[in-house]
């Protein structure tokens, strides 16, 4: 996708995350093949991720009692698939 032409420029990491990894690779492409400008592009790329953390938040009760619960999670056992949500809670 060609860099943007706006003199605006984003102190957000979401730019550096979309071009920096393989996510978005596909989408992309299907965006670039249809000439979408870099807003409309970055809107629809947003868009889809709030959808899909929208779609999670609402499957799951565990997720939405460990972010109300308000405590702290442990990294690494929220990072490996084996371990249970319901027990990735520090301490």
């Amino acid at each position: 996708m060609p860099a943007p032409s706006s003199s605006r420029t984003s102190t957000s990491p979401r730019p550096k995350a979309i071009s920096g990894g393989g996510a978005y690779a596909a989408q992309l492409h299907d965006l670039q093949a249809r000439g979408t400008g870099v807003d409309e592009a970055l809107r629809a790329l947003t868009t889809q991720d709030v959808r899909a953390a929208c779609d999670t938040w609402d499957a799951s009760d565990t997720i939405q009692a460990l972010v109300r619960g308000g405590g702290t999670v442990d990294q690494d056992r929220l990072a490996d698939p084996a371990v249970p949500l319901d027990q990735v809670a520090a301490g």
